[in-house]
């Protein structure tokens, strides 16, 4: 009967955890950046695809203008604005010489991977710095910092785009979130298996995007512009990846559950593209999470098994604990310590909603 394969299930998704975090997560928690004698010092272009974002624009431009280091240009996209934040960067870059203003024709159509392709077409320089409109860098050593992980392999560099700390439960939830999927992105690539980045902070070769084909193959798709193009282009020995708290981009959480649930809508939507070993890989380790807390809940209702529930339940959790913290310390999330545990069962809920609403409604638009 179903009911005797509850004690297997939960031993199992136990001892697969405790894998998941020793084996995987630890990875970043002891994470040593190799020393690079080499001051790096390239020509840098930061490309940022915007529509509506006057307010973000006047926050953080002034930021981005500001960056210590010697030559570097900013290129702003715009996508069809309205609220006048092209003229405010046009305005702006008529006395700054690091700032670009270009934007899509009536003609083009209207998507984030037209104007990052824009983007990349006008950059003069073969080291390319993305994030959005909305974030704001940690200082004036975000630019440094980032690229300052290439080296004469290195083609690709990973990033952390963290949101602010706020108040509210959907605060709490998108940060969980991001630290997780920033962990799983992370320890992959530091195990030669990269295969995603986040576009908030995301940094590669001109070369590699002129050599390939772009955007192109998932020109039909919201996202993908950072995801897929990792899918596409990286491998075990071209990734590099920046857990310096100086190199991470700030943003601002969505205010509503039903917000933060389309935006993760908009995130998945990629993820059915993945190749189908990282699709097994990654739905495995969603699934361990969900037969824990499935095997937890059906152990505690019928009464059977208590000292093996307690057991095992405490190591599970104190284990993640150890982890975790050296985690948490790792990307300067230290007060999602123990967050992270309590909602974590609540986030594996809402991609499991988000991934499977892909699935039956296709979204349409970018922002």
């Amino acid at each position: 009967m179903i009911i005797d394969l509850i004690p297997h299930l939960f031993l199992g998704s136990v001892l697969g955890l405790l894998g998941l975090y020793f084996l995987i997560y630890n990875k970043v928690a002891t994470y040593s950046k190799d020393t690079n004698d080499n001051y790096f010092n390239e020509s840098v272009s930061i490309i940022i695809a915007s529509r509506n974002e006057l307010e973000n624009l006047e926050q953080n431009l002034p930021i981005l203008l500001a960056q210590e280091y010697s030559d570097y240009e900013i290129i702003i996209v715009d996508d069809h604005s309205t609220d006048g934040s092209g003229s405010f960067v046009r305005q702006l870059a008529v006395s700054n010489e690091h700032l670009s203003y270009y934007s899509l024709s009536g003609n083009d159509k209207s998507s984030k991977k037209t104007a990052l392709a824009l983007g990349i077409k006008k950059a003069k320089n073969e080291y390319l710095l993305f994030t959005d409109a909305d974030c704001t860098p940690a200082g004036e050593q975000w630019l440094s910092g980032m690229v300052n992980c290439y080296s004469e392999k290195i083609q690709i560099v990973l990033g952390y785009g963290p949101y602010r700390k706020s108040t509210g439960i959907v605060n709490i939830m998108a940060r969980v979130d991001t630290f997780f999927i920033a962990l799983q992105y992370f320890a992959f690539s530091l195990m030669g298996i990269p295969y995603m980045g986040v576009g908030r902070n995301l940094s590669y070769r001109k070369s590699l995007y002129t050599k390939g084909s772009g955007f192109t193959d998932n020109q039909d798709l919201l996202s993908g512009d950072d995801d897929l193009f990792i899918q596409a282009n990286a491998n075990k020995t071209n990734v590099a990846v920046c857990m310096e708290e100086s190199s991470f981009t700030y943003s601002i959480t969505e205010k509503s559950l039903w917000n933060l649930f389309l935006q993760k809508r908009r995130h998945t939507s990629a993820g059915f593209r993945y190749k189908n070993f990282q699709i097994v890989l990654l739905g495995l380790i969603q699934l361990i999470n969900a037969f824990f807390y499935f095997a937890l809940f059906a152990l505690i209702l019928s009464g059977n098994y208590t000292s093996l529930m307690l057991l095992f339940t405490f190591l599970k959790f104190s284990s993640q604990w150890f982890v975790l913290k050296k985690c948490c310390q790792r990307l300067g999330e230290q007060d999602l310590l123990l967050f992270s545990l309590i909602f974590e069962m609540p986030v594996i809920f809402l991609n499991f909603l988000a991934s499977f609403s892909n699935l039956v409604i296709k979204n349409s638009k970018w922002n």
